[in-house]
């Protein structure tokens, strides 16, 4: 049962990972309520955001060998 210690590369990254998805996540609330006021990007954007928490989530649930 021997575990490796945390290396600090490994703390960056899942903060990193917290710190997308909160950005994925007011980029698809912020152009989800208001809809309109994006006009044609308005699909994009939402797309965006997802595509941030998806990414987000992939850095806090990858791990490094």
């Amino acid at each position: 049962m021997s575990r490796k210690p945390l290396s600090w590369l490994v703390v960056v990254e899942r903060i990193v990972g917290f710190i997308i998805i909160i950005a994925g996540t007011i980029v698809f609330y912020n152009t989800y309520a208001n809809i309109r006021a994006a006009g044609l990007g308005s699909h994009y954007f939402i797309a965006m955001g997802i595509a941030l928490i998806i990414t987000g989530l992939v850095f806090i649930v990858a791990r490094m060998r």
